[in-house]
């Protein structure tokens, strides 16, 4: 009997798809091993007041959070199974006082009356049905940026855009174990004529490095040395470019939140030995509660 290659590689392909097919494994979504825990974020900010801690929860692989626009009285439903959790009894206690938050809106609590203030330590309470979580933070000490530096170069310049290279560095004042944050942002006031007159300030965010301070007090440190690539348009002129730094400093256990969570890479979601997040809320929950400083801001000028 003679088979032609055309039918050899249809058996072939008809072999491959029966195999394939007959050692899959169907997996039901409703048989996935679930728990149900709350989900708390919040962070208490010197000289601010506590307008959004989130208090969530979990839920199961087959649910969903999304609600829906209802045209007819152009009004947002939200989902019966969604995650905001809108009847907790939420308080957060400092010297010997406690403050109960209230429900506004998309699971967020806040209280008017409460401001973070340096060196106070404060204690998260939530319960809600059975499900109790407890979470405690301090406000630390606003961190010193002492200087910033900047350094760039012009890559390629093309038909529609140009691309530039920027090394941006931050040195910071701060205390043993501070957890420092350092933020930068590329702005510019842009100008254009197409297809109309048309004035605008951009902003290009690139990222945030955290350290964790181990020298001794009020040495200068390098909190971040960052790379990155810019592209401009060319047919738009840019003016008062500038870099801005943006500093803050956070209570120790966003440190190891960060290193668990991100391995101190943004990148590394898909880790190949998976690690347990470091929350610092305890209980029948996860998530965070973190005490940061203000911010502190430098702006460096470009040429």
């Amino acid at each position: 009997m003679n088979i032609t290659l055309k039918q050899s590689i249809l058996f072939l392909a008809t072999s491959f798809l029966f195999c394939h097919y007959g050692c899959e494994e169907v997996i039901n979504d409703s048989n996935l091993p679930y728990t149900e825990k709350l989900v708390i974020r919040g962070i208490m900010s010197d000289g601010d007041t506590v307008k959004s801690l989130y208090v969530g929860r979990t839920l199961p692989y087959e649910e969903s959070r999304n609600g829906y626009w209802n045209p007819k009285d152009s009004t947002y439903v939200e989902n019966d199974l969604n995650s905001f959790v809108k009847d907790a009894v939420v308080t957060i206690s400092v010297d010997g006082q406690t403050y109960p938050l209230h429900y506004f809106k998309s699971g967020y609590y806040k209280n008017d009356s409460l401001v973070g203030t340096t060196g106070k330590t404060y204690r998260l309470h939530v319960e809600w049905k059975d499900k109790i979580a407890n979470a405690v933070t301090t406000v630390p000490e606003l961190p010193i940026l002492d200087s910033v530096s900047v350094s760039y170069k012009e890559i390629a310049v093309y038909e529609y855009n140009n691309e530039s290279e920027y090394i941006c560095s931050g040195f910071a004042r701060a205390n043993v174990n501070d957890v420092l944050s350092l933020t930068v942002e590329k702005e510019a006031t842009i100008t254009g004529s197409y297809p109309a007159p048309y004035t605008y300030t951009s902003k290009y965010g690139f990222g945030q490095a955290v350290s964790k301070r181990t020298q001794p007090n009020h040495t200068i440190v390098d909190v971040l040395t960052r790379k990155f690539r810019f592209s401009e348009s060319s047919s738009s002129q840019s003016t008062n470019p500038r870099i801005v730094f943006t500093l803050r400093s956070y209570d120790e256990p966003y440190y190891k939140y960060y290193m668990t969570f991100f391995g101190g890479n943004s990148e590394d979601d898909f880790s190949i030995e998976p690690r347990p997040v470091a929350w610092n809320v305890s209980g029948d929950a996860i998530g965070m509660f973190i005490g940061a400083s203000k911010s502190v801001t430098k702006i460096y000028k470009l040429n």
